[in-house]
């Protein structure tokens, strides 16, 4: 076993609009129900996301006007921060260095 897991099929990785809730859920789900039927491990498990889904998960927010005038930089560094108290993330966006993003959070 690999101990990687990608959401199935229902969750669309290349939509255009990404709900943040379905990101939160399949984290919750992953880290409780997982291959080898444990919990995951905050301490020593991690999560690989892609920058581009905090970012479409942004839009999408603020589509519904969910992000009351919230900068996305502020945003994306807020949900990072709630899920970091979950477990460990590790963000990569294929662009080099993250603007705003270079802040380690502590668990």
């Amino acid at each position: 076993m690999s101990g990687i897991f990608v959401p199935n099929k229902d969750f669309d990785l290349k939509a255009d609009s990404i709900e943040i809730k379905g990101i939160e859920d399949f984290i919750d789900e992953t880290m409780k129900n997982n291959n080898y039927e444990l919990p995951m491990n905050p301490e020593m498990d991690f999560l690989l996301i892609h920058y581009s889904l905090l970012e479409r998960a942004y839009e999408n927010e603020k589509e519904k006007e969910q992000v009351n005038g919230v900068r996305k930089k502020e945003w994306v560094h807020n949900k990072l921060k709630n899920l970091s108290k979950k477990l460990n993330i590790v963000v990569t966006s294929g662009r080099g260095n993250i603007q705003g993003c270079q802040i380690m959070f502590g668990l």
